[in-house]
């Protein structure tokens, strides 16, 4: 459980511990510890239309004041032009995720907790005020809503209107009904203002726009004498017809199973996991959203993210639907490497999502033995990507020497700057060719299993004279492998790791210990590799700052989270299992500590600061993954 105390409860050191509870639908409610927006993606219902994408913020957060004994208390805290006011985490007295966002507060005597979550499967969130108070109060609570895409911000006034009743209030954009916000317990009051230039402290760091407007439709109110137990429901749709205690049993029932399922992963990355975890409308089965809060689900990173948030953790089923979604849109032998933000169409432009693709699905395979899926939907696709990859498809091709060769920008490093890829890595890239021979090896013990005996021969060749071509990426000088060939790239990156991780073998013992060794000096973090070595002319430690740069530093040296399961696994090859327990001590104190109960996208490679996407799949997948298979000391 991650739990807060009051010396960390400050607007400087909260606004940037942040949380989220997803709705599996893509959909999310966010925000700091205190309760701050610092993000413009923070929210207490960020809905997504047309799940997983589409998202818009609809309520952004509850104003809430109690008066007791004529005095008035804010709990609420914001950030606006040369104040933060009010300042309501002067009166918190903890934040904890237990398993949900916890906040406890005490004024005048009377003790209140706050608890935030969200109905599963639906655009609809919870708030539950438990209050105790031995004098008679009042508690006013005054939603300030909005109708924007999540990406953008308000800067004028909508034209929001509504449509009040006793316990609630319909909120609408034009003639487009967008939210709902009622009560089980509070009356509603009529009574419409505008907030005005709300700033995110952190959307100011990212050189991104940093001020908002909110709508507020007036406030709900109760008085108090004892103990009370209300509820402020919003949702995108109509009225939740259940009764919100019963909905919080449903949830935290829900949780408690995963966490059952997921025996072996630490409680808060199990939780974690379940958030990239959604539905896509447009095909009717699984994906996996690739970070919060921007990003929607990207093929790379759902194979890549599958097996620690899905296998890991007890979900096999969830796995197969993600599987099947991304096989229904293989086109040309390529995996959609991302589906667009209003749900149309999908982007071929990645050289290894149909790679990642071939080895999460033998995992697939290998843990559940569900045999008859996988011929029927899995197989045939993974032949036509093996095809396509020999014979050539957009980007891609099978070269002379048996290698594969790309084109600039479709590797897992694509940062574009001013439309230029930043580390273009093309020709041969020494990740990709060691994803080629690891797929061949699958693919030849598959055609295998599956009595195709005349496939299993042509693979076992082509898988044999791949492995051969690939000692052309070692570079006997630096004792490593080049990060292309074709031409020639010595950069030290991590993308070598992958030669001495991946199942099948490639290299000998000898050089798989000068990988590593080489990783383990140049890259090597506590919480992950850096994308480049320090000593690289190109190096960019920090990174802060706007968008260009910060996309310069992308792969330039930033720490990446997700690299830490390759290192484990190339670990346990050349140096044994019980060599990796100590590498992952950091990990979890982070998870608890800092991380807020997530992995977040990047780490700024002279602080280690987390950086990027606060909660990152593949960064909680493969923290997650390596503390189950090989545990922290």
């Amino acid at each position: 459980m991650v739990a807060i105390g009051r010396e960390q409860l400050n607007y400087e050191s909260a606004k940037e511990k942040e949380w989220l509870v997803a709705n599996g639908l893509g959909g999310y409610a966010s925000s700091t510890i205190i309760g701050a927006n610092t993000r413009k993606y923070h929210g207490l219902l960020v809905a997504s239309l047309n799940p997983p994408v589409e998202r818009r913020l609809l309520l952004s957060k509850l104003e809430e004041t109690v008066k007791i004994r004529g005095k008035e208390y804010a709990l609420s805290t914001n950030k606006y032009p040369g104040v933060i006011y009010p300042k309501g985490h002067e009166h918190q007295v903890s934040f904890s995720l237990n398993p949900v966002p916890t906040f406890e507060y005490s004024v005048g005597g009377a003790k209140i907790r706050k608890t935030v979550f969200m109905v599963h499967g639906k655009n609809a969130t919870i708030v539950r005020y438990d209050v105790q108070s031995a004098e008679p109060l009042e508690i006013s609570l005054v939603p300030l809503t909005n109708d924007r895409d999540f990406h953008a911000n308000t800067n004028s006034r909508l034209p929001l209107s509504q449509l009040s009743g006793p316990n609630g209030t319909a909120i609408k954009n034009g003639n487009r009904q967008c939210l709902f916000l009622e009560s089980d317990h509070c009356a509603f009051s009529q009574t419409e203002t505008w907030y005005l230039n709300m700033l995110y402290d952190l959307e100011t760091a990212r050189g991104e726009g940093d001020s908002d407007n909110h709508f507020s439709p007036g406030a709900f109110s109760i008085s108090i004498n004892g103990h009370s137990t209300f509820h402020i429901i919003a949702t995108d749709g109509p009225a939740i017809k259940e009764n919100p205690d019963a909905i919080y049993r449903t949830e935290l029932v829900r949780l408690k199973a995963l966490r059952e399922k997921a025996h072996k992963a630490p409680e808060s990355l199990a939780y974690s996991a379940d958030s990239f975890l959604v539905k896509r409308r447009s095909t009717h089965s699984g994906t996996v959203i690739a970070g919060y809060h921007w990003f929607a689900d990207w093929g790379r990173d759902s194979m890549i993210s599958l097996p620690g948030l899905a296998l890991c953790a007890g979900r096999g089923e969830f796995a197969r639907s993600v599987l099947d979604t991304f096989a229904q849109k293989i086109a040309n032998g390529l995996v959609p490497n991302v589906f667009s933000d209003n749900g149309e169409g999908a982007s071929y432009n990645s050289a290894d999502a149909s790679l990642w693709f071939i080895l999460t699905s033998n995992k697939y395979l290998e843990k559940t033995g569900d045999e008859a899926f996988f011929k029927e939907r899995i197989w045939g696709k993974i032949k036509e990507i093996i095809s396509a990859y020999r014979h050539g498809t957009t980007g891609v091709r099978m070269d002379a020497d048996f290698l594969i060769s790309c084109g600039p920008g479709l590797t897992w490093m694509d940062a574009f700057v001013d439309g230029s890829p930043v580390t273009p890595r093309n020709g041969k890239p020494v990740e990709i060719n060691a994803l080629w021979c690891n797929s061949l090896e699958i693919a030849h013990a598959l055609a295998n299993r599956f009595g195709e005996r005349a496939l299993a021969h042509e693979l076992n060749e082509l898988s044999g004279s791949a492995k051969a071509s690939f000692g052309k990426f070692w570079n006997s000088t630096g004792k490593c492998l080049f990060d292309t060939i074709d031409p020639i790239d010595s950069s030290k990156r991590p993308n070598q790791i992958f030669a001495v991780s991946l199942p099948f073998r490639i290299l000998n013992s000898e050089q798989e210990r000068d990988v590593l060794d080489s990783v383990e000096r140049e890259l090597l973090t506590p919480y992950g590799l850096r994308s480049l070595s320090k000593s690289d002319q190109k190096y960019r430690g920090p990174y802060v700052g706007d968008r260009r740069n910060r996309d310069i530093a992308y792969h330039n040296g930033a720490v990446w989270s997700w690299l830490i399961g390759p290192y484990a696994d190339a670990c346990a090859r050349v140096k044994g299992r019980d060599a990796v327990s100590e590498i992952l001590k950091p990990l979890k104190g982070f998870v608890e500590e800092n991380g807020m109960g997530t992995v977040p996208e990047l780490f700024d490679a002279k602080t280690l600061e987390a950086r990027g996407c606060f909660s990152q799949a593949w960064g909680v997948a493969e923290w997650l993954r390596a503390i189950v298979e090989y545990g922290p000391a």
